[in-house]
């Protein structure tokens, strides 16, 4: 069987959900038999690590990606006509699409699977004067969906005001009818989770859902739990020491920890002076050094760290703060395979088959979440059972042996119709 598989990002190094997902969906293609073939963007800093990608795939395609301010306000203005989302509009790349063309023109392929939403528009005629190759004939689409995209925006509209809860209005607006789209078109979805699905089904009448439904498959993010678990020393916990984790120029990402060193971290210094925090990722925010400033014994700004294995284990406590989002968190789970407690909200934990207090603690307000914290770092009993339950979790229902069986499945089903 071939595969066509577009990619938004290059999936390599590990240092992040989308990647670790992307990554190791390639992994178990290729393990599975199949011949891969991989189309991606890459961005400048991402130039040094497409050496792994092609040693995994059968062929590899490279587009550049090189975003900017100005273009992005072109693509914005580009959308308002088109009707198209922004978040798609600004990755129609005439590169991507002329290389996507003439790839399937020349070639026959078993399945294209698109990863993530912006790469969907490759493999689906925008309008009637793109319809010059059969997509239909040339292979079975699906959509392999990290987030339902229209409700982070949702979300975000909720949470904002004036001109720019219009704007993400707007493009909830937009998202939801280019979403709805791709489902009925495609010839499978997967959802990260069931909250997605629900999420996808949603958009239907109750007269289309049934049918909507059996196109959606949910194939949850996994992790290597053996090997998280085994590389990991428990010895060299510093009783106080907080983590929290994310790629910081992701919007949902840079909102949690925002509302977390604002309104939950000064909270707890003061019940527990000695408490540190390690804020890790790419990008940092500027106002973030600014609160920094104010407390130079208790946290670190570090931005994009390569190892993350020294703070792992020097860490006592995972704080996973999400206000806003989508899909499923990757750092959950491999938190849970490396005996680390989570704190994290009801979003946050969405997507994880995780009970509150059993697998995760779970706090939304600011002050219950800096007690529970507290409490966290004082109790090791009430640690100790969470960390097990945890780690028993993922090894039952988040393994990537466990969650990616069903898309062979999947795929022999589609390619049999």
């Amino acid at each position: 069987m071939r595969i066509f598989f577009l990619s938004q990002i290059i999936p390599w190094p590990l240092d992040a959900g989308p990647k670790i997902k992307t990554w190791n969906v390639l992994k178990h293609l290729k393990a599975s038999g199949y011949e891969v073939w991989f189309i991606s963007f890459v961005r400048p800093e991402e130039e040094k690590y497409v050496g792994p990608v092609k040693e995994l795939c059968d062929q590899s395609f490279f587009v550049p990606l090189r975003r900017s301010r100005i273009k992005d306000v072109f693509y914005f203005i580009r959308s308002r006509i088109t009707g198209r989302p922004f978040l798609v509009e600004r990755d129609r790349q005439k590169k991507m699409v002329d290389l996507s063309r003439n790839i399937l023109s020349k070639n026959n392929f078993d399945v294209l699977h698109a990863d993530q939403l912006t790469m969907t528009q490759f493999i689906y005629p925008l309008n009637d004067n793109e319809n010059n190759i059969d997509l239909k004939v040339q292979g079975k689409r699906v959509f392999d969906a990290h987030n339902a995209t229209w409700k982070i925006l949702k979300r975000a509209a909720d949470d904002s005001r004036g001109p720019i809860k219009w704007l993400y209005l707007d493009e909830t607006r937009r998202l939801i009818q280019f979403e709805k789209d791709l489902i009925l078109n495609f010839d499978h979805t997967f959802a990260v989770s069931e909250a997605d699905r629900k999420s996808f089904t949603d958009l239907f009448s109750k007269e289309d859902f049934s049918s909507v439904n059996q196109k959606i498959s949910v194939i949850p993010i996994g992790i290597d739990t053996d090997y998280l678990s085994r590389n990991h020393d428990q010895g060299s916990k510093k009783k106080y020491n907080l983590l929290t984790i994310g790629s910081l120029n992701y919007p949902p990402n840079a909102d949690g920890i925002r509302w977390f060193l604002r309104d939950v971290y000064p909270l707890m210094v003061t019940q527990l002076p000695e408490v540190f925090l390690w804020v890790i990722g790419k990008n940092p925010p500027e106002d973030f050094f600014e609160i920094e400033k104010h407390y130079p014994n208790n946290i670190k700004i570090t931005g994009y760290v390569e190892d993350l294995t020294a703070y792992f284990h020097e860490s006592s406590l995972a704080i996973i703060p999400v206000r806003v989002g989508g899909g499923m968190r990757v750092r959950i789970l491999e938190c849970f395979a490396k005996r680390i407690p989570v704190l994290t909200t009801t979003v946050g934990i969405e997507g994880i088959d995780a009970n509150k207090d059993q697998e995760v603690f779970v706090e939304d307000d600011p002050v219950q979440f800096a007690l529970k914290a507290v409490e966290i770092l004082e109790k090791e009993e009430l640690k100790n059972v969470v960390i097990e339950n945890a780690l028993q979790l993922v090894r039952q229902k988040y393994d990537w042996s466990v969650v990616l069986k069903e898309i062979n499945s999947i795929y022999s089903t589609l390619t049999k119709q």
